[in-house]
């Protein structure tokens, strides 16, 4: 079953409790999650590892590109959950999605050539990118059908709608469920070829902020219950699988 699309909703209506908060994470404009160490018993090189089992990261986005550098395989690590943060003076103006990247390119013959990958999902159960804020109606925007491209072969590139996104705390929630890179290998049971997984998808995830006119200064706004609350719920449930 795929993650529900609405997190916030989920966290209203089932009066999900919070004794955790989001933990702030050094950023320049760039973060890998292989950087990340074991945590609680999760795998390092993940991002929901960072603060463990209960806290949720949150990076603080700043003037110009932000890069965010990940990968998922299902159903070994099936989302990538963080935070991000956007200052008083700045607003997040787009946002995109490199997917697949390294997915090689190379057409499948048969039998397949060394190196071949391709993604083992699509349509309905592709890849989705949510973008959301703690509201009644979270959504800021949503990325779907992240399937490659040449029948998931090869990377693909999608960009969010025009935003305008102002001061906040806002959830980043990639859900891959049971999406990997496979390759062919020959049929242990007899004649052909059958799939097998090889690796996650890796993806890299960039915010474009500007500073608003006038630049006001600010502080860091507080963040709301209903945010940690969303953005835990969805680790917690992922975490389940």
């Amino acid at each position: 079953m795929k993650f529900k699309k609405s997190l916030a909703f989920l966290a209203v209506t089932m009066g999900f409790q919070v004794n955790a908060a989001l933990v702030d994470v050094p950023y320049s404009g760039f973060f890998d999650e292989v950087s990340v160490a074991a945590e609680d018993g999760l795998s390092a090189g993940d991002f929901d590892t960072i603060g463990g089992l209960d806290d949720v990261a949150k990076f603080t986005l700043i003037e110009g590109v932000n890069e965010f550098v990940g990968s998922v395989w299902g159903p070994t690590d099936n989302a990538d959950v963080f935070t991000v943060e956007i200052m008083s003076g700045y607003v997040l103006t787009s946002a995109s999605i490199l997917w697949g990247t390294n997915l090689p390119g190379i057409g499948f013959t048969y039998p397949p050539v060394s190196g071949y990958l391709q993604q083992n999902t699509y349509g309905a159960s592709a890849a989705s990118w949510y973008f959301e804020e703690s509201s009644t109606t979270p959504e800021v925007f949503t990325v779907s059908g992240l399937e490659g491209t040449q029948f998931g072969e090869a990377m693909q590139s999608v960009d969010s709608p025009a935003l305008n996104v102002m001061e906040g705390v806002y959830s980043s929630l990639l859900d891959a469920t049971g999406t990997c890179a496979q390759t062919y290998v020959p049929d242990p049971n007899g004649v052909g070829i059958v799939a097998q997984c090889m690796e996650g998808i890796d993806y890299k995830m960039t915010f474009n902020v500007e500073a608003l006119p006038g630049n006001p200064v600010g502080v860091p706004e507080p963040t709301t219950l209903g945010l940690i609350s969303l953005s835990l719920l969805a680790m917690r449930r992922l975490r389940k699988r």
